[in-house]
Order: structure tokens, then sequence, then C-alpha cells
């Protein structure tokens, strides 16, 4: 019985780290300021402003400021109805609409971002547009209620590219209500597993190294049998393969 409980430990141990661990692959929208994983929803509303950006004139290394405000459209100065806005460092200062919230984009690139866009057309006549698009990092912190922005500003300097970072537990996944609330069997089922699999290594080490005096790799619970598995798994695959060829070879001869 034992070495059925070892099994299934083991086959849990490969399996574990392939289910509910992973990072976001992909995030899709379901509004300006949501999105939808496999495993959750990232929904920065709370952090909505409603009279005027929830993040105003936050300042950057170059000495701009920038103004940001999920899901809800704001204006300042010559901003008008924008997501994010760029306050050029001169005097009198230059505002500039750097996104709008109709253009906004989850993106996975080395984390969850939030981009905008927006076409940007100077007051001379026979200006070129200029494109300019907002990024803004979501890094999930459960300790950040509601959340902290910090601004890098144009990056690199011309590129017309805004990169900023929200730390809050907004940007975290949070798994939707199904009704009765609660997390899925799945999640609880991997955590179960995860504990028992702790608990089996620490004990089992404690176990073999105070009570039976082992030493070296014979602390690890069980290890001639965690070091002969890989060629059982070998055996057992090679014996599988080799009864299935025997069966068909076998069906080949009734058949003639």
């Amino acid at each position: 019985m034992a070495n059925h409980y070892q099994v299934i430990l083991a086959i849990s141990l490969t399996v574990l780290p392939l289910v509910s661990f992973g990072e976001i692959t992909k995030c899709d929208k379901l509004t300006s300021c949501s999105c939808k994983t496999d495993k959750g929803v990232v929904d920065l509303t709370p952090l909505t402003g409603t009279n005027g950006p929830r993040f105003k004139d936050f300042p950057a290394p170059s000495g701009d400021k920038f103004s940001w405000n999920p899901c809800k459209p704001f204006s300042e100065g010559k901003c008008k109805d924008v997501a994010a806005c760029q306050i050029q460092n001169l005097i009198p200062p230059s505002y500039f609409n750097i996104g709008s919230q109709d253009s906004a984009t989850f993106v996975v690139d080395n984390g969850l971002k939030l981009t905008y866009n927006a076409d940007t057309f100077f007051d001379q006549l026979g200006a070129p547009n200029t494109v300019r698009t907002t990024k803004v990092s979501l890094v999930c912190d459960a300790s950040k209620d509601p959340g902290e922005l910090t601004v890098d500003g144009e990056t690199p300097a011309g590129s017309a590219v805004y990169l900023m970072t929200l730390t809050s537990k907004y940007a975290c996944e949070s798994i939707p209500s199904s009704g009765g609330g609660g997390i899925s069997v799945g999640t609880v089922l991997d955590i179960i597993l995860l504990v028992s699999a702790v608990l089996y290594i620490c004990v089992g080490a404690g176990v073999q190294k105070y009570a039976r005096k082992a030493e070296g790799r014979e602390i690890f619970p069980n290890y001639s049998f965690w070091a002969g598995l890989p060629g059982l798994i070998r055996d057992g695959t090679l014996f599988t393969v080799s009864l299935c060829g025997r069966r068909s070879t076998s069906k080949t001869y009734d058949n003639i």
C-alpha cells in the first residue's frame, strides 16, 4: 500500500508544476481597464477617478508630469477626454494626449501591460501626425491598496513611448464569483498535493536523520524507491510499447 501512495505522490510532483502556478500568457480584454486570463480577472475599476484622473501630475525624471486614469476619460489643460496626458516642463506647459480609453489593449510582454495610443496633431499647418504610446506595467502586490504609480516618462527620449508602472492589489488576478464563492476544487487539490509533498519530504528526512541515523543521500525518505523510479517508468513504457506491437502483429496474422 505504501508503494501505491509513493507512486501517486511521484505523479503529483511531476504534474503539479504544470498546473495553476504558471505566469500569465494572455489576458483577453473585457473593458478598457479589465481583462480575463484562464485563472481569473484583472480589474482596475476600483482605481477609477471620478473627478479628474486618479493619478494626477506624477513627475518623471525628465521633469515632465503625467496623469493617468483607468476606465474613465478625463480632461486636464488641453488634454480632452483622454486616458493619459503628458504635461511638458515648459513655460507655459504644453499638454499632449498620450492615450485614449478606446485604444486600451492588454499585452503580455515581460509581464502584463496596459497600453494606449493617441494621434497627436500639432497646430502648425502641414505638421506631421505623431502617434504616442503609453505602456503601464501592471505589477501584482496584494499589500498595495489602492496602489503606487511610478513614472519613467518618455523612454527612450524622442520615441513617443511613455512608460509607467502600477503596483497594486488590483493588478492581481481575482477569481470570479460562481454564486457560491470560494476557490475551485482543482486549486484546492493542487494546494493539498503541494502541502503533502512538502510534509512528506520534511518529515521523512527528519525521521531518517534523527530516528534512523541515516546520512548523505539516504536522508531523503525512500531514497532507493525514488532512485529506481525512472528505471521502472522506462521498463513499463518499453513493456507497453512491445505489448502493443505484439497485439498489432497478432491481428495481422489473424486477418491473413
